[in-house]
């Protein structure tokens, strides 16, 4: 890089921090998935234990003892862990750009840097594209070059996935064992992969420690273990989201926008298979030789675009993963590898429908809150102040500003308080904790009768609960609360009155007394209930 340039990167540089800035600053808060985040890591910040006083699910304790941590050192407040967050998102730039350029060039790799920087994805899930990008990155350098040091870190990532993010760290893996396939003497082989596993064992030996001094360390291994079961069982459940229809390609501004750009992933994904076929045909399987890029490119995006493809095809699961999706559509705009491989017809094809697929990304990552842009700031509503001094921007037309001062003002810190179906983040800006282990009351949580019961039974210690009466994780009738969770229905029409002036959320507060009053607070279920299929609880 010239002299010359260090000026222009740098103030690139410092007008990114300022953008991300001013997205942290005004953006409204999200009382469900970074609400998730920020309240189990200030729950471990105050002493608490995975496992034992909260759920995980599928997410692994290392990063919730991340950012409490972070917690820990500057405060729990949104603008700490939004800060914490956008550092994620500066890395994700730098890694993108490395990625794309030593695949398709110089050209297509600022291209994505733009995209990446300025179209980042929901926030608080900014980790997931640093690992994965960090993955692609180190397994590009190796097959170019096979340095023991590009060991080394993709060792450190595997590491910080298996604490962080498991879909990521069996990423990593994957692509560990594709790049082993080169041509290198055995003993070199060996010391690399050994070099890999030594630093992956090392990076796991804090929180090992953390969890083995507590007598959680089995439940570690056991969430590990069920991991596979609990995705695939996932993608096949009565609760999923179903894909949209060709014919909401058609429905008009901003309808049309979630289904195109749903079609054009799927579109990229063929787009990167094809040059990896076509890169193989070619490969000499004899010679052992180090396997085509366009092989890791191809495996790499195959392994992000499930859960948005299968369970939650949404715009948030969607732009969770947009870095997959720009690299991927980025990798087939490089000129050379591809007439290198395709006639010149073909070649132009796929550069426009590549160019095409990311211009449908830019529209909806500037236009869905999901983009983690200036779509963010559309649905901002009023800035609240709390009476425990913590900041927040609460979503348009809604209560949770209110709802929070109420409970803030009316409750000691020891009182335990609820979101439901899924709003731990109230919990965390009112600084109050969950009334049991149980941190969300969704499909997903709740499997079973004794699920139901044994989360009812917690819900009735709450002082205060917050209702979401239109919040559904699927569009299904019998993903209505008082469907799949009749116990839970039974303690809030019982046991709970409606505050009033209150709509959403509805605000709930315990009975001074007993009665046999019931409220309709949770209307009865109308839909024909099956039992729902059980999954492993990691817990």
């Amino acid at each position: 890089m010239t002299r010359a340039r260090w000026p222009v990167l740098l103030l690139a540089g410092l007008a990114l921090i300022a953008y991300y800035a001013w997205i942290a600053w005004q953006a409204p808060f999200n009382v469900g998935d970074e609400g998730y985040l920020y309240y189990l890591s200030w729950a471990m910040s105050l002493g608490q234990s995975p496992y034992r006083d909260f759920e995980l699910s599928s997410y692994p304790p290392g990063l919730f003892a991340l950012h409490g941590l972070v917690f820990r050192l500057f405060g729990a407040s949104i603008e700490s862990g939004r800060g914490f967050d956008a550092l994620w998102l500066l890395a994700n730039v730098g890694l993108a750009h490395g990625a794309v350029r030593g695949i398709a060039g110089r050209g297509p790799a600022w291209v994505a840097t733009a995209l990446v920087a300025l179209i980042p994805g929901p926030w608080h899930l900014s980790y997931i594209a640093t690992l994965s990008l960090a993955s692609l990155w180190l397994g590009v350098r190796i097959q170019c070059d096979g340095r023991r040091w590009d060991h080394v870190w993709l060792g450190g990532v595997i590491g910080l996935g298996l604490q962080m993010r498991l879909d990521a760290a069996i990423c990593a893996m994957a692509l560990a064992l594709l790049v082993s396939w080169r041509r290198a003497p055995a003993t070199r082989l060996a010391g690399d992969l050994s070099a890999l596993l030594g630093t992956a064992l090392l990076t796991l030996l804090p929180l090992s420690i953390y969890l083995q001094q507590r007598g959680l360390f089995g439940d570690y291994l056991a969430q590990l273990g069920h991991f596979v079961g609990i995705a695939s069982e996932r993608s096949g459940a009565w609760y999923r989201l179903p894909p949209p229809g060709f014919d909401a390609l058609f429905s008009g501004w901003p309808g049309a926008l979630f289904p195109a750009l749903y079609f054009s992933s799927f579109a990229i994904v063929l787009g990167v298979c094809a040059v990896a076929g076509k890169q193989m045909r070619s490969w000499q399987w004899q010679d052992r030789a180090p396997l085509p890029l366009g092989v890791l490119v191809a495996c790499w995006v195959l392994m992000n675009f499930p859960q948005h493809a299968l369970e939650r095809p949404d715009e948030w699961h969607l732009y969770q993963r947009g870095f997959a999706f720009v690299v991927g559509a980025c990798c087939l705009l490089g000129q050379a590898p591809l007439r290198a491989l395709f006639v010149h017809r073909t070649a132009r094809t796929i550069h426009a429908v590549a160019a095409f697929c990311l211009l449908l990304f830019t529209i909806g990552g500037l236009w869905f809150p999901a983009g983690g842009g200036p779509g963010n700031l559309r649905g901002a509503g009023a800035v609240v102040v709390l009476p425990n001094g913590l900041r927040f921007v609460e979503p348009m037309d809604s209560d949770w500003g209110r709802a929070a001062t109420d409970i803030v003002a009316e409750t000691r810190p020891q009182d335990r308080i609820a979101g439901v179906p899924f709003a731990p983040g109230l919990n965390f800006i009112t600084q109050r904790l969950t009334p049991g282990r149980r941190n969300h009351y969704m499909p997903n949580a709740i499997r079973t009768p004794n699920d139901d019961a044994q989360s009812a039974a917690m819900l009735a210690r709450a002082s205060h609960v917050a209702l979401q009466p239109g919040f559904q994780f699927s569009p299904m009738p019998r993903a209505a609360l008082g469907c799949y969770a009749p116990a839970i229905s039974f303690v809030l029409n019982h046991d709970y009155d409606v505050r009033q002036g209150f709509a959403h959320p509805l605000l709930l507060a315990r009975r001074p007394g007993t009665s046999d009053v019931a409220h309709n607070i949770v209307p009865p279920c109308t839909a024909p209930v099956a039992e729902p299929t059980p999954l492993p609880d990691p817990a």
